[in-house]
């Protein structure tokens, strides 16, 4: 059986919680941004969220210190695969996303790249990737890796042991 040796974590939805506040920051639902992505009025947006520092803002999503704690209970390495949301404002992003881990002293390796699709390219027969979007699981597991599709912490969580338990034989 196959041993993970890297577990990459996603932080928007997972650890960072962008999605609620995007919407009351905006008042715009979820719908209306994933509709509006294209449109004039989401960039506006995006561009007033990366310049007033929202990702270095965003609270921590509720719960997910439990997971943080489990992971580091597996003793396997943890580093953070994340997007900026593409190449124009990928070194603000960056430094914005790296200040919130900072901040709440969560020292993974923080790996921000230029866009979603540039997470498959860390995937390996020995990886492992946390990622509450859907077409990132099915991507990083068509590049070879093992993914888990993030719904809650209880979820991961209990994903996780079944794996570890599935490949070791025990839950570590």
């Amino acid at each position: 059986m196959p041993i993970i040796k890297k577990i990459y974590l996603d932080m928007d939805g997972v650890i960072a919680d962008f999605y609620h506040t995007y919407q009351e920051m905006f008042n715009i639902t979820m719908d209306e941004i994933e509709a509006n992505r294209s449109r004039k009025n989401y960039w506006k947006y995006w561009q007033d969220f990366i310049d007033n520092r929202g990702f270095e803002l965003l609270p921590q999503i509720r719960g997910s210190e439990k997971l943080l704690d489990f992971l580091n209970e597996t003793k396997i390495p943890v580093e953070i695969l994340s997007s900026s949301g593409g190449v124009h404002n990928h070194e603000k992003v960056k430094e914005q996303k790296i200040n919130w881990l900072n901040a709440r002293n969560i020292n993974y390796i923080p790996n921000i790249v230029p866009g979603k699709k540039n997470k498959k390219l860390y995937a390996t027969p020995d990886s492992l990737l946390i990622d509450d979007t859907e077409q990132n699981i099915l991507d990083f597991r068509e590049a070879g890796g093992y993914a888990i599709f993030h719904k809650s912490v209880e979820d991961t969580i209990d994903q996780l042991k079944e794996l570890l338990y599935r490949w070791d034989g025990v839950i570590r």
